[in-house]
């Protein structure tokens, strides 16, 4: 007697299984970069950004105009970086990351350069 599995192979069963742990993971990486890009959008709305350094032994950092502006621009390029999940071609993928966490470097230069 032969089962009737509805027309659905184990590799179609795998498949949508792999796809919905795709989608939990490009979800939960979309919801930690709003993290900082919303930090990002208030720094640059306020022109202020305050914070904490590890660097300098927790020593708080406030910063000020072009300064915060900078820094909140940094901190929108690195939130957007993890959105390339949502690409299917690795290749995007990681020109997207890579284009994304190099500009936000550069952004930080520009803070350590204008303070």
């Amino acid at each position: 007697m032969v089962k009737d599995t509805g027309g659905y192979t184990h590799h179609d069963a795998h498949s949508a299984e792999r796809a919905r742990g795709q989608r939990f993971l490009r979800i939960m990486l979309s919801l930690i970069g709003m993290v900082p890009i919303g930090i990002g959008l208030l720094s640059l709305y306020t022109g202020h950004y305050y914070g904490r350094s590890n660097l300098l032994g927790g020593a708080e950092v406030s910063l000020n105009g072009s300064a915060a502006s900078n820094m909140g621009w940094m901190m929108i390029l690195f939130g957007i970086s993890p959105l390339a999940v949502w690409f299917t071609n690795k290749r995007v993928m990681g020109a997207w990351a890579a284009a994304c966490l190099v500009a936000a470097i550069w952004m930080f230069i520009n803070v350590l350069l204008t303070q």
